[in-house]
């Protein structure tokens, strides 16, 4: 299967809200539905505490 892969750069400003992590798991979930594998490239501090308050970053399956 064909990779998608995220990139979140980590000097990058980032700011999550729940429907924007809603979105994002809904995508990785379109994609994997379709036979694609998803890998991200790289995850904010902000990203990744916003996704373990949600009880998302393991289903996202995002970086440590």
């Amino acid at each position: 299967p064909a990779t998608c892969t995220v990139g979140c750069p980590k000097g990058m400003p980032f700011s999550a809200d729940a429907a924007g992590l809603q979105a994002l798991l809904a995508g990785r979930m379109a994609l994997q539905k379709a036979g694609k594998a998803v890998s991200w490239n790289g995850c904010t501090p902000a990203l990744r505490s916003a996704a373990a308050l949600l009880g998302l970053a393991d289903v996202l399956e995002l970086p440590q």
